[in-house]
C-alpha cells in the first residue's frame, strides 16, 4: 500500500476528477481513456493527455450539453 506519492514507482499513475460527473460523460471518458492504453499502446499520460485533447468536456471546457469533468491524471 502507498502512504504517499513520493512511495509511487515511476510508472504509476492515478487518474481521477476534480468535480462530480455524469455518469454518461464519465463512461465516455473512461471508455476513451482505457482504449487508448489497452488498445493503442499509449502510456496513461499519453492517453490522459489524448483524452483532453479529443474530448473537450473531460478536462475544464464545459460544452453545451456536458459540464466540464476535470479528468486529471497524477504520476510520481
Amino acid at each position: 500500500m502507498y502512504i504517499s506519492a513520493v512511495d509511487w514507482r515511476d510508472d504509476f499513475a492515478v487518474s481521477g476528477y476534480t468535480t462530480s460527473v455524469d455518469w454518461g460523460g464519465s463512461a465516455i471518458i473512461e471508455f476513451y481513456y482505457l482504449n487508448q492504453i489497452l488498445e493503442n499502446g499509449l502510456t496513461p499520460v499519453e492517453a490522459a493527455q489524448a483524452l483532453n485533447r479529443d474530448i473537450r468536456f473531460s478536462g475544464t471546457t464545459a460544452t453545451p450539453y456536458m459540464d466540464a469533468a476535470g479528468f486529471e491524471i497524477q504520476t510520481p
